[in-house]
């Protein structure tokens, strides 16, 4: 675990922004809600790195991070246009206006927290102005892009590769998907017996979307259904996104009427089947799923939503029908599918998002090499709205926050660089929370911070 002091900070007033800003010897996680001036924060974070003294730091050293392209853009254009009027202000003459004698107050602040001359601070403003476009100010997403085309070979991926939103990976998956159920269905087929036990208690339908969700790069297809009673990796992640789904709909649809308790019924079966891997028929819940259907015609319900229920409800129905010995079958029957599919996928010069999470963290936590001089060429890394970050993010995070002359391949057991990381975030916004966004790692995550 490590050793540098935690510093908890509420954006309460100009103390504790202060020390946001300009504190380095320690590592900061800072709490603040929306409307509190976060991204203003940042920005000011940004300059005092770049403008102090000892130690003023490249704008390419520093790794600032945020969670939608909107916000990353916002970020940059903020910093471009304060650097900017920061060169503008001529300490010699009288500011016109009450904006110009607020930032003249601000550049000679600086110049006396850090001992600068004017040109010396107009000098490390080009310097960042000019360089602006090569930093590492964006998305945890184009940041695992840069780090892969950094190191195709080391990350074996193709040096061109293209970024899918998964309009690709669905495309692919279809076309695949349905070549290969066809020669599974086929009577020479090896699996054919496998097939006429499960095509009686699973629809195919449901059978595709499990396979698609554990197609995804984030998941471990390593784990083993057989030998024992836990659910794999891969079909509790389709569990989960049910679930989210299931949540999504209950809080958009208060009411108590035969759709809602519907909902309501199969975010308890699946969330029973989680628990423990059956489910008993004669539930209450199981018996309202049997006999009720969805109304897409009831008031208040949009044609998405109607459809979406009804996917619900069809999936918790299927998995009544599901025991250990169903999963371990679909299990061995779709990881074959699915590992071949990655494998097609990448070689076709394709990578999701998800893939570029998981192939930038193995590249950081498998490659020492790498690692190392990634940890010397970003000596800080900032992120903003931090609860959206999933374990995945993290680990890339922590490796390479490391100790110098450190290569430990558990994120839980890296030892951080006092100082080197600053994030920002507020667990009750977490806006993906309902993909692979976790709380509760967020937590753990910032303890260790």
């Amino acid at each position: 675990m490590m050793s540098t002091s935690q510093a908890l900070t509420e954006l309460t007033d100009a103390v504790d922004r202060r020390t946001a800003v300009a504190t380095f010897d320690r590592n900061l996680v800072v709490t603040a809600g929306a409307g509190t001036g976060k991204t203003t924060l940042l920005i000011d974070r940004l300059v005092h790195l770049l403008l102090r003294n000892p130690e003023p730091l490249m704008i390419t050293e520093i790794a600032a991070l945020t969670f939608t392209n909107k916000a990353a853009d916002e970020l940059k254009l903020r910093l471009r246009e304060r650097l900017q009027a920061f060169l503008d202000i001529k300490l010699d003459r009288e500011p016109a206006t009450a904006a110009e004698e607020e930032l003249k107050g601000d550049v000679e602040a600086l110049i006396a927290v850090y001992q600068l001359s004017k040109d010396e601070l107009d000098r490390r403003i080009h310097d960042a102005l000019r360089n602006i476009e090569r930093s590492d100010i964006g998305t945890i997403h184009s940041f695992a892009a840069n780090l892969l085309r950094l190191y195709p070979l080391e990350a074996g991926v193709d040096p061109q590769f293209r970024e899918d939103d998964g309009a690709v990976f669905d495309r692919l998956f279809d076309d695949h998907w349905d070549r290969w159920l066809d020669q599974e269905l086929a009577l020479p087929s090896p699996n054919a017996e496998d097939w006429r036990k499960i095509l009686p208690r699973c629809r195919l339908d449901h059978i595709k979307a499990l396979g698609k969700s554990i197609a995804a790069e984030n998941v471990d297809l390593r784990q083993s259904a057989d030998g024992n009673k836990s659910i794999p990796a891969a079909l509790r992640a389709w569990l989960d996104r049910l679930d989210s789904k299931a949540t999504i709909l209950i809080d958009r649809h208060p009411e108590d009427r035969v759709n809602e308790k519907l909902i309501q019924a199969a975010r308890g079966a699946i969330s029973e089947f989680k628990k423990s891997g059956r489910l008993n028929p004669a539930t209450e819940e199981c018996v309202l799923l049997s006999e009720k259907t969805i109304n897409r015609n009831i008031q208040g319900w949009s044609p998405e939503d109607a459809t979406e229920a009804q996917e619900l409800v069809r999936a918790a129905k299927g998995l009544v029908k599901i025991d250990d010995e169903l999963t371990a079958t679909l299990w061995r029957l779709l990881v074959p599918y699915a590992q071949d599919f990655r494998e097609r996928f990448i070689r076709e010069g394709h990578i999701s998002f998800d893939g570029l999470l998981v192939r930038a963290r193995n590249l950081v936590r498998d490659q020492a090499s790498v690692r190392a001089a990634l940890k010397r060429r970003y000596r800080t890394i900032l992120i903003d709205e931090f609860q959206d970050t999933d374990p995945i993010q993290y680990e890339i995070l922590l490796y390479l926050a490391e100790q110098p002359g450190q290569s430990a391949t558990d994120w839980r057991k890296v030892n951080v660089v006092p100082g080197k990381i600053f994030v920002v975030g507020d667990p009750k916004q977490s806006i993906y929370a309902f993909r692979r966004a976790d709380i509760e790692a967020y937590l753990e995550v910032v303890e260790k911070i």
